[in-house]
């Protein structure tokens, strides 16, 4: 109990103040197809590109996909903060060598580094798992038996990643960073085959060619692994964030962030994961569909509408400048507005 006390109690400081997160990655675990140094790279990048995008005052294309996915105006600041605060936060992390003065922690170890936890003096399993490394502790709930990537309920695996930030009782062993959180990334999301051949690519590997405006929606790209990334870094201390609803359109949401309201999103991950990779397909030229004009038809708004619950992507000639200088180019070859 001392221990999830402390947690809240530094928690609560770290949202008080902007704080620069470290993170460390498990070089053993996160090596070779399970690399992740270009995920990371993109992951701050989506977070230096929501920030830059929200605190412009011309960028109306990406006010226009905030205020849709949060359900509430760019203007109510305590929530504009809030989100803006956290993909700064997230540009400027910084990679430390020694994983005891990290924030964050990343493995790609499917779990391994788990161990079952057991009563000093009887040696019987107690229920939960220990990682000693880290001084954290995963519940002891039947229906959580196994950590993350290991849970099947349903029968098959179904976790892209979890984090976990509950400390172990007592004084580590060896000096820890006063906040800290683990982050597993499990086989689901490095890669895109069972057998583990075939690493799942970053956004910015996305051919310059492709036709995004052709996919029903944004869903297509659901799963990058710096997408995934970003979802989990708001999981840590202070931002508050739970699971209370995924994607945007796809069924496998249940519900999907479409389906709540604006203080139940203010306080979900998937939403801000949406944002940062919404902020860096801009870049492209890519956003959600302008608004009709009032005197435009009824079948023209109800299109419109069912393409803004879908998350469909529309290609711009005149998006930001921020964009890259190939959009004009691209918009003229798909002809798409």
């Amino acid at each position: 109990m001392r221990s999830v006390i402390l947690s809240l109690a530094l928690s609560m400081a770290f949202a008080s103040q902007t704080t620069a997160l470290t993170y460390w990655v498990d070089n053993k675990s996160c090596t070779g197809g399970r690399s992740i140094t270009e995920a990371l790279k993109e992951t701050k990048l989506m977070g230096q590109k929501a920030s830059e995008r929200l605190k412009s005052s011309t960028d109306a294309d990406y006010q226009h996909v905030y205020e849709h996915l949060m359900k509430r105006k760019k203007s109510d600041k305590g929530a504009f903060d809030k989100i803006e605060g956290f993909m700064s936060d997230v540009s400027k992390m910084t990679e430390v060598q020694d994983r005891n003065t990290a924030n964050v922690r990343i493995y790609c170890d499917d779990e391994k580094r788990w161990v079952p936890r057991v009563d000093p003096k009887t040696k019987q399993n107690t229920g939960g798992y220990e990682d000693v490394d880290n001084w954290i502790q995963y519940s002891g709930k039947s229906q959580y038996s196994l950590p993350g990537c290991h849970d099947t309920r349903g029968g098959n695996r179904f976790t892209y990643a979890q984090t976990y930030r509950t400390y172990m009782d007592g004084a580590p062993p060896v000096k820890q960073a006063e906040l800290r959180a683990t982050i597993t990334l499990c086989e689901l999301v490095l890669f895109t085959d069972k057998e583990g051949k075939r690493p799942r690519k970053i956004l910015n590997s996305l051919e310059k060619t492709l036709d995004l405006t052709k996919a029903p929606s944004v869903e297509v790209l659901a799963l990058h692994t710096s997408k995934v990334i970003l979802h989990e870094l708001s999981h840590f201390h202070g931002y508050d964030t739970i699971d209370n609803a995924y994607y945007i359109s796809n069924p496998l949401g249940n519900p999907n962030i479409r389906a709540i309201n604006a203080d139940e999103l203010l306080k979900n991950a998937d939403v801000r994961a949406y944002l940062g990779q919404l902020a860096i397909l801009a870049e492209r030229g890519y956003t959600f569909q302008r608004a009709p004009h009032a005197d435009a038809s009824k079948e023209e708004k109800e299109e419109y509408n069912k393409n803004m619950e879908l998350g469909k992507l529309f290609l711009y000639q005149n998006l930001t400048k921020r964009g890259l200088r190939h959009i004009n180019r691209l918009a003229r070859r798909y002809n798409r507005v």
